[in-house]
C-alpha cells in the first residue's frame, strides 16, 4: 500500500512516473499476489473442514442437516425465463440506505452462471463492466416526498386537535403511496423494456431494532408491496448469506477498501475491494473496487436467479451455508451440454427453444401431459 501511495504521489507531483518507484510497486504487487494465493488455498481448506464439522455436529445431536434450500419461486415463474425481455432485480436492504437495487437481464445472469462454471474449470474468461441499471431509496427521500418533517414540527406545537392529527396522518399515507408508485414507475422506465415482467429478489435481512445515530429509518414493506403491485411482477425474499462480502465477478471473498490517512490505515465506508489476481473484472477492466451495497444487490439477484433455474433449488456454491462445489441447472434450461472453450451450456435453452416448445417441456416435467 505504501509503495503504491509513494508512486502515485510522485506521479501526481511531477506529472510523470518514476521508473524506480514503479518497479518497487510491481515487486510489491507480485509478492502480495503470491501471499494471497497461498492464503486463499488455506482459507478454502478451513471452510471445507468447518463445513464437515458442522455436518458431523448436526448428526451427533440427531439434528437435520440443512443441505438444501427450499425453492424460492413458484412454478409459474419458470415460464417467465423463456422471455429474454424479463428483468431480474436484486434489492439489498440497509439502514443508512434503505434499499439499493440493481436491474439486469436474464441473459446477463446466465452469463454469470457460465462464468462460475468456467472458473470451476480453472479457466479465465473476460468480464467487462456490467451494464446494470442501479436505483436506490433513502429515508430522507421518502420523508421529503411525504412532508413528514413539516408535519412533525406542527405536531410538536400545542393546540392540535385530534381530527387535525388524523387528517395529517391520512395525507401522509396518501403521499407515501403516490411516491412509491412514481418511484417504481421511474425505475422501470430506466430499463427501456416496455411490457416486461419484473422479478425482484430481496434480502431477508431485517433492520428491526437496529439504528444508527444521525440516520432516519424507513420500512421497506410499502416499497416491496408496490414492486409487486403489477400482476406480472413478483417479489421474492432470499437468503442473502455472503452477498455483500463476495465478489460478483470471481465469487471470491472481498475486503473493505482501505487508504492511508495521517499515517494510519483507515477503511472507506461503503467500498469493498477484490484482491484476487485472477478476478475476471480485474483482468478485463483493471477495476478492483466496487460499491458495497451495489455488490450485495447484484449478488442477491444472482442468489435468487441461480436458485430459480437450478435443479435442486440451490444457489451457486459461493452463497451456500454448506461447503459444496456442485451446481446443476434444471433440465428445462439445459438443452444440451456444450463442451466449448468457455463451457457455456446454459443460454442455448432460450435460443433453441421457442415459447411453445418451452411450455410443453415444462408441463411434461410436471407430469401433466401423459403420452
Amino acid at each position: 500500500m505504501r509503495a503504491g501511495k509513494t508512486s502515485r504521489e510522485f506521479e501526481s507531483l511531477h506529472g510523470k512516473r518514476d521508473a524506480g518507484l514503479y518497479q518497487d510497486l510491481r515487486r510489491a504487487r507480485h509478492a502480495f499476489n503470491q501471499v494471497y494465493m497461498e492464503m486463499s488455498q488455506i482459507a478454502e481448506e478451513i471452510k471445507q473442514n468447518q463445513s464437515q464439522m458442522y455436518v458431523l455436529n448436526k448428526k451427533v445431536h440427531g439434528q437435520l442437516v440443512p443441505d438444501s434450500h427450499a425453492p424460492v419461486a413458484a412454478d409459474n415463474l419458470m415460464l417467465l425465463l423463456a422471455n429474454e425481455s424479463t428483468i431480474v432485480q436484486g434489492v439489498d436492504p440497509g439502514i443508512v440506505t434503505t434499499a439499493t437495487g440493481v436491474a439486469t437481464t436474464v441473459g446477463s445472469l446466465f452469463a454469470a452462471i457460465n462464468r462460475f462454471e468456467a472458473i470451476s474449470d480453472d479457466k479465465i474468461v473476460p468480464h467487462p463492466m456490467d451494464a446494470h441499471i442501479e436505483f436506490g431509496l433513502t429515508a430522507n427521500t421518502v420523508n421529503t416526498a411525504v412532508i413528514s418533517n413539516q408535519d412533525r414540527k406542527k405536531r410538536e406545537k400545542s393546540g392540535m386537535q385530534k381530527k387535525q392529527l388524523q387528517r395529517m396522518a391520512v395525507k401522509r399515507r396518501i403521499r407515501e403511496k403516490r411516491f412509491y408508485q412514481r418511484k417504481v414507475a421511474q425505475d422501470k422506465a430506466k430499463t427501456r423494456h416496455e411490457n416486461a415482467s419484473f422479478i425482484t429478489f430481496t434480502g431477508n435481512w431485517s433492520g428491526s431494532g437496529k439504528y444508527v445515530k444521525g440516520h432516519s429509518r424507513r420500512s421497506t414493506r410499502p416499497y416491496y408491496t408496490q414492486l409487486a403491485a403489477c400482476e406480472k411482477d413478483f417479489v421474492l425474499s432470499v437468503d442473502e448469506y455472503k452477498s455483500t462480502i463476495t465478489c460478483s465477478s470471481c465469487f471470491q471473498r472481498t475486503t473493505k477498501q482501505t487508504q492511508i490517512r495521517d499515517g494510519k490505515v483507515k477503511s472507506i465506508p461503503g467500498a469493498v475491494v477484490c484482491f484476487n489476481p485472477r478476478c475476471q473484472r480485474r483482468i478485463s477492466t483493471n477495476a478492483t473496487t466496487s460499491n458495497r451495497n451495489r455488490n450485495g444487490a447484484t449478488n442477491i439477484a444472482m442468489i435468487g436467479f441461480s436458485s430459480l433455474v437450478s435443479e435442486k433449488g440451490l444457489p451457486l456454491p459461493a452463497f451456500r451455508r454448506i461447503q459444496s462445489n456442485k451446481y446443476a441447472l434444471s433440465a428445462l434450461f439445459l438443452s444440451h451440454q456444450a463442451h466449448g472453450e468457455d463451457r457455456i451450456p446454459t443460454k442455448g435453452a432460450l435460443v433453441l427453444l421457442g415459447d411453445l416448445e418451452f411450455c410443453v417441456l415444462w408441463i411434461r416435467s410436471k407430469n401433466v401431459i401423459h403420452n
